[in-house]
């Protein structure tokens, strides 16, 4: 067997794309599960957040056994994080010669890890330094069978670790032929860059096409500039090119898949791919209080453990009222579970099965972020979702790219799962919220690429590091040819690393390593035989991208010349031909926006009959917005299904509304005599259940000045609502109550907020509302008050007689009505008309609903929408209910009525 063994070959394809058997191009991860297969040292290595946690036992008992050590506040305070930072420096020693040991005249800090190895010795899995001693170990005990490696980078380059391996292995010198002299032909730009920079001397370019530089506000533009101008070489297929690609291979890839050009399967590795998600999720809930904007995105996941039909319907009952147990939750899962009895022909142990996911995956013990989970629980939870990840893997329905999903997913929940209870076998039995999301981070830090994205047949030669570039090719195209990470400051003072060395450990030099770096950029450049192409792109994403430090480079040797450049934002822009490039554009005709128009006209109105039954908003639409009255319940068009928890006037009328409904049909007081002390007590308990079930947001980490606001809200509405309520000698209240009844269009159908009745059986709608005090008074006023009067009718219709109406503002307390007969002490807004009253707005109302009810029946949709103007067909009937003023504040439909001018 014969090895090219280079620092940056880890995944390395030859450029030929050709296959010889025994001969392979490694790196030093793939080099060293090379030996350990070789030499019977395969096995099963901890993850490393496991390591963490065994080094993090490590430190706790030389800590016990000395005392204090120098990490002892730190580790006091966050002991993952220190335990995670000093193995890294612990690796790093093993892997450079550190023997593990330590002298008194040591720094403090190396005489405390020596002291913490002896406990690591034996309760520490094994790292890839560890691994690398015992392949030393082994090698001088039996061969592994290698014919020859041969060196890309120079043996002193190399860590002492693997300086030491190879002094084992039959080495041979590299070949004579290091690109160290240029391939271009003489006298060509790309010869001149390189001899200029090999010399360090001026360069003169003439613009033959051999070097360019290809900028663009981003790199869609340029990777679609790329993948033209490969498709329409005709070297392509016949000649070998080599593309330096680093993080952004999945964006060119889109380029030269819209050129109808095979791609290299490139794809950057993300923590956020759907199924890695489901962990992160599913644990968050595991915190008091509960986070509603999390157990939403369960719900709302693409995949999940909770069945797709129970977690749709559970995220709509969480995005209107976010919490866990209130009403509407509790109603959708007694539907689910009948309806799952149903289809399994009555056997009770699928409707078992819904409350099983419920109480495992959402209805759970929740604990306090700083006092922690115990770590048997978030263990096992980790185990459930591996179990659940696993499971759906073996669907067979799936397509390979959603089971390798599926099993990465698995592999990190399997790994959080033994971590977690390898820190309860050490003691470590309770997890803050903080400890559990570093500890997540660690297992899923690394990410996972797209399963779908894979390389094509005859794909480009794609490497992910300059030191790469180890063969010539006619084309070399940088397209990543930003910053890369260079290596950091060493975190130890001199005198440490002078120390160090009488240990055998020999840590890098950081200029040495800089050099080195250098070094390996010049690699692309000298690999390029006919064209060197180097893309720029002058942001990623919303990033700006700092250039390559080679740049500067070519900028000093190329002072007095002119750098061959191509930009392809100005060259489109001013309709120019791109030189050395080529980019297909096509010609967009324009279509502008639709424009705002006044009057819809279909051929006719057939298909807009009357509904079954209509409702209050239903006829507010159907008169004030009538294309929402078509578009909604004719053409059953909705709103998008995208769930979100809106923290706005909303829900807090919701809250309310549901709090007043639980104060008078309590059993626990008595709205008729109870004090406001008492009832601020009351109030004082029920909130939170109520925040806890249907507005768990109010509960969140800076919340507390909101919720409280809230609840001083709901103590002075509600006493103010019970003294109106006392004053008006009612006796009977009835929340929600269902009524129906008639109109000239069919039948109706809704339900009073409030029906209160007093002992001379006189009744009295109240509708409640949060704000809108002043547009309240003004429907009053205006006798607009089409809610009131619906309700009234309706219960006219069972009584045979009218209620008294009023409105309950809640946010100011105030009751406001037409006049004083129900409400002594409400505050009366007569209307302007001297005959006007709710009977009379009903027969306006009807009138008007007649005339909208003929245009309608004629295919003639008014659109009301703001930007438009009414004309004389906009106007109802003399002495019907008038048309609201255009608003387009709750109008789903808006972006369907056409756009402005200036749109």
């Amino acid at each position: 067997m014969k090895i090219s063994f280079g620092l940056s070959l880890d995944g390395y394809e030859d450029p030929e794309q050709k296959s010889c058997i025994g001969e392979i191009f490694i790196g030093p991860a793939g080099f060293l599960d090379l030996l350990e297969t070789r030499l019977g040292l395969s096995g099963q290595w901890p993850p490393q957040p496991l390591r963490v946690i065994q080094y993090q036992k490590c430190l706790s008992e030389a800590e016990s056994d000395e005392n204090t050590l120098f990490y002892s506040s730190s580790f006091a305070v966050d002991a993952f994080t220190v335990a995670e930072t000093l193995l890294d420096w612990r690796d790093e020693w093993i892997q450079e010669g550190w023997d593990g040991t330590s002298l008194k005249t040591d720094s403090e800090r190396i005489q405390a890890i020596a002291h913490v190895e002896k406990f690591a010795k034996k309760n520490l899995g094994m790292g890839s330094a560890d691994r690398l001693r015992a392949v030393i170990k082994a090698l001088k005990e039996r061969s592994p069978g290698i014919d020859e490696v041969q060196l890309i980078d120079s043996l002193v380059e190399f860590p002492p670790v693997w300086q030491e391996i190879l002094g084992e292995l039959p080495v041979v010198k590299p070949p004579s032929n290091d690109m160290s002299t240029s391939a271009a032909p003489e006298g060509s730009d790309l010869a001149m860059l390189q001899n200029a920079l090999s010399k360090n001397s001026p360069a003169e370019f003439t613009g033959d096409g051999s070097f360019i530089v290809v900028k663009a506000m981003n790199d869609y533009s340029l990777s679609r500039a790329i993948g033209d101008s490969f498709a329409d070489a005709a070297v392509w297929g016949s000649e070998t090119a080599t593309v330096v690609c680093g993080n952004q291979g999945s964006v060119l890839d889109e380029g030269l898949q819209s050129s109808n050009l095979p791609i290299s399967g490139q794809s950057s590795n993300s923590i956020w791919r759907p199924a890695s998600q489901v962990l992160r999720l599913a644990l968050s809930l595991y915190w008091q209080p509960l986070d509603p904007h999390r157990l939403l995105e369960l719900l709302t996941h693409p995949v999940g453990p909770i069945r797709k039909s129970l977690r749709s319907r559970l995220a709509n009952v969480v995005a209107n009222a976010p919490g866990i147990g209130g009403h509407d939750w509790n109603e959708v899962i007694s539907d689910v579970r009948t309806s799952s009895i149903e289809r399994a022909d009555g056997d009770i142990k699928a409707g078992n099965f819904v409350d099983e996911q419920v109480n495992t995956w959402l209805d759970i013990e929740r604990f306090d972020t700083v006092d922690g989970a115990p770590t048997a629980k978030l263990s096992e939870h980790c185990a459930q979702v591996a179990r659940w990840a696993l499971t759906q893997a073996n669907n067979p329905n799936i397509d390979n790219a959603q089971r390798m999903s599926f099993l990465n997913a698995q592999s990190q929940a399997g790994s959080a799962a033994d971590t977690i209870a390898e820190m309860g076998r050490s003691g470590t039995h309770l997890l803050t919220k903080v400890q559990l999301d570093r500890l997540i981070d660690q297992v899923t830090e690394v990410g996972t690429g797209r399963p779908d994205i894979v390389s094509e047949c005859n794909h480009l030669h794609v490497i992910g590091d300059p030191a790469s570039a180890i063969k010539s090719v006619e084309r070399v195209v940088w397209w990543d040819f930003s910053a890369p990470n260079l290596p950091k400051k060493l975190p130890w003072r001199p005198e440490e690393i002078v120390q160090l060395r009488t240990h055998g450990c020999r840590l890098p030099d950081i200029d040495a390593m800089l050099q080195f770096a250098a070094k390996t950029w010049m690699r692309p450049v000298m690999a390029a035989k006919k064209q060197l192409i180097i893309v720029m792109p002058k942001f990623s994403g919303s990033e700006t991208v700092i250039h390559h430090p080679l740049w500067d480079q070519i900028l000093m040797i190329s002072k007095d010349t002119e750098i061959p450049e191509v930009d392809i934002d100005l060259s489109l822009e001013n309709s120019g031909s791109l030189e050395w490039l080529v980019v297909n554009t096509d010609t967009i005709k324009h279509h502008g926006l639709p424009k705002q128009r006044r009057w819809w006209q279909l051929n006719d109105g057939e298909l807009l009959g009357n509904r079954d039954f209509e409702s209050y908003s239903s006829l507010d639409n159907f008169i004030n917005k009538p294309h929402i009255w078509v578009l909604r319940y004719k053409a059953r068009l909705s709103a998008g299904s995208l769930e979100n928890i809106a923290e706005d006037n909303r829900q807090k009328g919701i809250l309310l509304h549901h709090l007043v409904e639980i104060y008078f049909t309590s059993t626990e007081v008595d709205w008729k005599v109870i004090d406001e002390g008492l009832l601020r007590k009351w109030i004082d308990i029920q909130f939170p259940m109520l925040l806890a079930r249907e507005g768990a947001n109010y509960l969140l980490p800076g919340k507390k000045q909101a919720e409280e606001k809230l609840r001083s809200i709901a103590v002075s509405s509600i006493w103010a609502l019970t003294n109106y309520l006392r004053n008006a000698d009612v006796i009977t209240v009835s929340v929600e109550k269902p009524v129906e009844g008639r109109f000239k269009g069919g039948k109706l159908s809704g339900s009073i907020d409030l029906l209160v009745s007093r002992a001379d059986k006189k009744e009295a709608v109240v509708d409640l509302k949060w704000s809108s005090l002043k547009y309240k008074k003004i429907e009053l006023s205006e006798n607009m008050q089409l809610q009131l009067a619906t309700y009234a009718v309706m219960q006219r219709d069972v009584t045979n007689k009218l209620p008294d109406q009023a409105y309950f503002i809640i946010d100011e307390g105030r009751m406001l009505a037409q006049n004083k007969h129900y409400f002594a002490d409400a505050e009366e807004i007569p209307p302007k008309g001297e005959s006007d009253n709710s009977l009379t707005l009903w027969d306006d109302f009807q009138e008007t609903w007649v005339w909208r009810r003929g245009q309608i029946d004629k295919g003639t949709i008014e659109l009301t929408v703001e930007g438009t103007e009414p004309d004389e067909n906009s106007k109802p009937p003399q002495d019907s209910m008038k048309i609201k003023d255009s608003n387009n504040r709750f109008d789903d439909y808006v972006t369907l009525t056409g756009w402005s001018e200036e749109a």
